[in-house]
């Protein structure tokens, strides 16, 4: 079917409707619009080929759906190239019914594009929290085959990394290291800040309310004081503040390492074993 030389009815989305002709009558059989000439006859014959049914769901309102939209799929047939005889599917057509339902889901799917990207930021911080290590043990490989073999070595064999070009590649790797764990530290302490905490009190009621009469079985038990749970939050919120360390300790265990053990100057870039002062 044309209008104004173009195909209507024929859009590529299914949600959009925009300029079809809509028409409130049909047929199965068409054997009038095929009528060439008085005097030939009817020569085409168009009978119906695929029915299909839209139900769209109203974009406003949840319990409500759109107009029904009947849509009607014809083919057409030549008057002489049909039998009587003929049981084929050519000259006794039939035609298939499709139920379609849809819906607009372009803010469905602007929410899928968020918890995406939430997702791939996630497992990109997951990442980096494996790659971080991984790249700090190399790193730490490294420094220690040049201390070992520049410190430890009688005779000339290997010099310290010494060039702009030899120095960036270890800088590289440290820059993407630290990157790497920054973002994983900042994913962990964003759970550890937003997720809930549960407290449950298990303690049991220690007694009964006092009534007068007498009545045991019709005194209800004392409810646990409200104030322990309060007590009990502000005692587990003061110990969040506690850290495993211990400046003052961890001071001086540094000066019996670098003193005591005499490698003060342990980076110094000088060949040989000498880590201490005056050697």
């Amino acid at each position: 079917m044309l209008s104004g030389g173009r195909k209507i009815n024929a859009n590529p989305n299914a949600l959009e409707f925009t300029g079809n002709r809509f028409v409130r009558r049909g047929f199965i059989v068409d054997s009038v619009s095929g009528i060439q000439s008085s005097s030939a006859g009817t020569g085409i014959v168009r009978v119906l080929s695929d029915v299909r049914i839209w139900l769209r769901k109203s974009p406003t309102t949840d319990t409500q759906i759109l107009l029904p939209i009947l849509d009607l799929t014809y083919t057409e047939r030549t008057l002489s190239s049909l039998s009587p005889t003929d049981t084929s599917a050519f000259s006794s057509p039939t035609f298939t019914f499709t139920a379609i339902y849809i819906m607009d889901l372009r803010d469905f799917y602007d929410v899928v594009k968020t918890l995406f990207a939430m997702y791939v930021l996630r497992c990109i911080t997951l990442v980096c929290g494996v790659l971080s290590p991984l790249f700090a043990t190399f790193l730490l490989a490294l420094s220690l085959y040049f201390f070992f073999f520049y410190k430890n070595q009688d005779v000339v064999k290997i010099f310290l990394p010494s060039s702009e070009d030899d120095r960036g590649y270890f800088l590289a790797v440290l820059f993407v290291s630290l990157v790497c764990s920054a973002l994983y530290i900042t994913q962990r302490l964003y759970d550890q800040c937003t997720n809930p905490v549960f407290f449950i009190d298990w303690e049991k009621s220690w007694g009964r309310v006092s009534a007068g009469g007498g009545d045991e079985e019709g005194r209800k038990e004392v409810p646990v004081s409200v104030w322990r749970m309060i007590f009990i939050c502000n005692v587990w919120s003061e110990i969040q503040i506690y850290r495993p360390t211990n400046i003052p300790f961890t001071l001086l265990m540094m000066y019996v390492i670098l003193s005591g053990f005499k490698v003060k100057y342990a980076a110094s870039p000088k060949p040989g074993g000498e880590l201490e002062e005056g050697n």
